[in-house]
Formats: C-alpha cells, sequence, structure tokens
C-alpha cells in the first residue's frame, strides 16, 4: 500500500495510521491462529464427547425452543444432570452480525456470547429437572458480567455452565465461556422458568 502525498509533499498521516492498525489486527489473528494450533497439537480434550452425552443441534431443540437464527449452541459436549453442562459455538465468518459488528474488525457481539452462555445455562436447567422439561427458561438477571477478550470468526466457543442454584422456577447458573482455554467471558444468568 503506498502512502497517499498531500499538496506540500508530506506523507499522509491518516494513511500511515490505518495501515499500522492493519498490520496489528492482521499480527493478532496471526498469533490466535498459531496459539490454536498449538492448543489443538498439544492433545488436550475438549470434553468427553461420547455419544450418550453429545446432543447436536437437533437434539438440542428437544430441550431448549430456540431455532435458526436465533440457536448459537452448536452442540453440547457434556452434562451432569442437575449440575451442569458443557456447550459449543463454532464462530464463522458467515454469522450474519459481523456484517455490521465491525465490517473491518469483526468481532462476536457481548450481546450474543451472553445469549450463547444463556442457551448453554438454560439447558443444564431443563434437562437436569425433569420438572422443568417442555418450559421455557427466560433470562431474568445477568450478573458479575466480565469480557476478558474479544471472540473473533474462527474461534471455538466453549461454555462451561454450573448450577449454582434452582428453587421452585427460578434457577443460577454460573457461565463461563472459552477459547483455547483461556477464559474470554463469565457471568452468573438468573432464570425463570415458564410454561411454554
Amino acid at each position: 500500500m503506498h502512502d497517499k502525498i498531500n499538496g506540500d509533499g508530506k506523507t499522509n498521516i491518516a494513511a500511515r495510521i490505518r495501515r499500522a492498525a492493519v498490520e496489528k489486527i492482521e499480527e493478532f489473528r496471526r498469533r490466535r491462529l498459531d496459539k490454536q494450533q498449538n492448543f489443538r497439537n498439544s492433545g488436550t480434550l475438549i470434553g468427553r464427547e461420547s455419544e450418550q452425552n453429545i446432543y447436536h443441534n437437533v437434539r438440542l431443540r428437544e430441550v431448549i425452543p430456540h431455532d435458526e437464527p436465533f440457536l448459537f449452541v452448536d452442540r453440547i459436549i457434556e452434562v451432569e444432570s442437575g449440575k451442569r453442562a458443557v456447550g459449543v459455538k463454532n464462530v464463522t465468518i458467515n454469522e450474519a452480525y459481523f456484517r455490521g459488528h465491525f465490517p473491518r474488525r469483526p468481532i462476536m457481539p457481548g450481546v450474543l456470547i451472553i445469549e450463547t452462555m444463556g442457551q448453554v445455562g438454560g439447558f443444564a436447567l431443563l434437562e437436569g429437572n425433569p420438572q422443568f422439561r417442555g418450559k421455557l427458561p427466560f433470562l431474568v438477571g445477568v450478573d458479575k458480567t466480565r469480557f476478558r477478550k474479544p471472540v473473533l470468526p474462527g474461534d471455538r466457543l466453549r461454555i462451561e455452565a454450573e448450577i449454582l442454584a434452582c428453587k421452585r422456577n427460578l434457577g443460577r447458573v454460573k457461565a463461563t465461556a472459552y477459547v483455547t482455554g483461556e477464559v474470554y467471558a463469565e457471568a452468573v444468568l438468573s432464570f425463570s422458568i415458564q410454561d411454554y
């Protein structure tokens, strides 16, 4: 890319700043891809993915009443009934929200990370409590939320949801989002379980 020259022959500062920003973004992406590849090659298990505790998209819909385009969990890979669930979201550049958030630097919106954590948390509550089957988990509170790093296209978001409390029609879940073993976001979510 060539620098633009203004009338007095000096380099356009804005063009240099843009070029530096693009180079930083490219370097950040290269480092993240290297880190992801190293994590995959390390042999670290993402989850105990046996057929009995994997809920693919279709089986997932039998428990939580979400559907495309608002079902963000690709699958549930671990379930400890009444205690916790672990779900996976493969973030791709084809997601519609990347067209506007942000066009030159796509980042998964924080509210959608919360929604993804809420879907895994809602699944943990519904799957672990037979009295909640066929009901709808309404997200009624989000506390202690922290976004530590941006989630980018190509990331595999691993959501761990641990049930903290479940009484009558209320549930509280601690959800943590990981990418390559690092915490990217966390929150305590409150649900009201209602008839569907």
